[in-house]
């Protein structure tokens, strides 16, 4: 996702509502990110992966055949939210700006739980909520850099 300049304007990858985007292959991030109130990407084959930051005012849901992210420092995909996270893949490693709650997110496309049949890596910047709809991988590990984490009050 890059930012594409003409001669008549500037077009980002961004939206006031929902921007919901699903790739028969991988998706990649670029420096110019992607926002939107709801932001879903959809790879369904492939990895989601890039050095920009997916951004949701209400919510991200990011599903991927492939991995979601890589791992080691530095190789996560970034998210910013200040309302929901739902990542699935095989692998899943997210490095999130914001509260954030681990739950499972509706868009028109699908709904989208928090799962890996791998590893499941989150690290955010402030506190972890997870939802009812919980958080799934062979190995888990959420790292909250300040704050706490903990489990919604149902």
């Amino acid at each position: 996702m890059l930012f594409r300049s003409t001669s008549l304007a500037t077009v980002a990858n961004s939206a006031t509502g929902a921007y919901e985007l699903t790739n028969s292959a991988g998706i990649t991030v670029g420096a110019g990110g992607v926002s939107g109130d709801t932001t879903a990407l959809t790879a369904s084959t492939g990895n989601i992966t890039g050095a920009g930051t997916v951004s949701g005012t209400t919510s991200v849901a990011l599903s991927a055949a492939g991995n979601i992210g890589a791992s080691g420092a530095g190789n996560a995909l970034n998210t910013a939210t200040a309302g929901t996270l739902a990542a699935s893949g095989a692998n899943v490693y997210v490095d999130n700006t914001g509260a954030v709650t681990l739950d499972d997110v509706t868009t028109s496309l699908a709904t989208v739980a928090n799962s890996a049949t791998g590893a499941y890596e989150l690290t955010n910047s402030a506190g972890i909520t997870v939802g009812a709809g919980g958080v799934s991988g062979d190995t888990t590990a959420l790292t909250a850099s300040t704050g706490k984490i903990g489990r919604a009050h149902v």
